[in-house]
């Protein structure tokens, strides 16, 4: 049996085995290597798995200042491994990962910000890099939260389960199929991405912004950086991904549909 070693508030060691750690992170795979969004719904997936084998858990939130005070314009800032971050660093308003406690004991897994191990609570938070970070844990139910209607440093989050609109509308396995084909267009495209060519310089611009790659694949529309003039240069290339984006969310729609019947 693999284990590793947190400690809880009080410094004590605590010994937690590896398997379910590596089983949930193969299960949701490829989904988290791409780092630009979708962290609420890789981690709903889990948790549907979990509470359908009755472990408990929780989930954890951290919203950066950004998301609850006013004026503020700081996020949580990451490097890209990929590397095409249209920031250069990723950029996230709220990060949102699996919480579990035993006794005093507790810890996260958190496969987007690092898919080899377990995470203690305290490395998590700081981890985050705010000067002022906002951490809510809430009933693993919950999946996503309302945006604030008025920002107040002390205000807590409303949430919402995965039920009627939201679910109608396959918000779970789009957000995983985004994912994937966005692992598969980075693979596929590694050589051009690389480049610096005019084409290159395109392709940074749909992979390299969440928005931009939900815009033309999720949404079938268009935006100020993925105008209809640049979709037509690349009709062929979004053709492509089309495709395999549909073939993607058919996928997970299966997945998710066994998990919640």
């Amino acid at each position: 049996m693999t284990s590793t070693v947190l400690r809880d508030k009080q410094g004590r060691n605590q010994s937690m085995d590896f398997d379910l750690f590596f089983e949930l992170k193969d299960l949701c795979f490829p989904t988290y290597k791409y780092k630009q969004g979708n962290c609420h719904n890789i981690v709903h997936y889990c948790s549907m798995i979990l509470t359908q084998r009755g472990i408990k858990h929780k989930k954890i939130w951290c919203y950066a200042p950004a998301r609850f005070v006013k004026y503020a314009r700081e996020s949580i800032s990451k490097p890209d491994p990929n590397p095409h971050a249209s920031m250069g660093n990723l950029l996230w308003g709220y990060h949102v990962a699996l919480f579990f406690e035993d006794g005093p004991f507790s810890f996260i897994y958190d496969f987007v910000v690092d898919e080899n191990m377990p995470i203690s609570l305290d490395s998590w938070v700081a981890g985050m890099g705010l000067s002022q970070a906002k951490v809510e844990i809430v009933d693993a139910e919950n999946y996503l939260f309302y945006s604030l209607k008025k920002k107040v440093a002390n205000v807590d989050f409303k949430y919402f389960r995965y039920e009627d609109n939201c679910k109608d509308d396959l918000w779970l396995p789009k957000g995983l199929a985004i994912n994937e084909t966005a692992m598969e267009f980075l693979n596929e495209e590694r050589s051009i991405l690389e480049g610096f060519s005019d084409q290159s310089f395109d392709y940074k611009i749909l992979i390299g912004n969440i928005l931009n790659f939900e815009c033309v694949f999720k949404d079938q529309s268009s935006n100020n950086r993925v105008t209809a003039d640049f979709q037509a240069r690349h009709i062929e290339l979004i053709d492509k991904y089309r495709l395999i984006y549909f073939h993607n969310l058919n996928k997970w729609v299966d997945k998710v549909e066994y998990l919640d019947c």
